[in-house]
């Protein structure tokens, strides 16, 4: 996973919670949100900032209940 971390796929996945898929959305929060439990790669999500952040509340606030519960306490930083 580092690799592609270290490729910049952080940046692509924040741009993909732009599509009108809420299914894409939502695999890719659980992306995110699995590269945010590596230790060597938190800055990488970190340094996505309010961008990211903006775009995961959004995705959350739109999402079932299901998938709230399921990624909201992913995220540990």
């Amino acid at each position: 996973m580092m690799i592609v971390v270290a490729q910049g796929v952080v940046p692509v996945l924040v741009k993909l919670l732009d599509s009108n898929s809420f299914e894409m959305k939502e695999k890719v929060v659980s992306l995110i949100s699995r590269i945010s439990l590596v230790d060597s790669s938190k800055h990488v999500v970190i340094a996505e900032g309010l961008l990211l952040l903006n775009h995961l509340l959004r995705v959350l606030d739109s999402g079932s209940a299901f998938a709230k519960e399921k990624h909201v306490w992913h995220f540990k930083f």
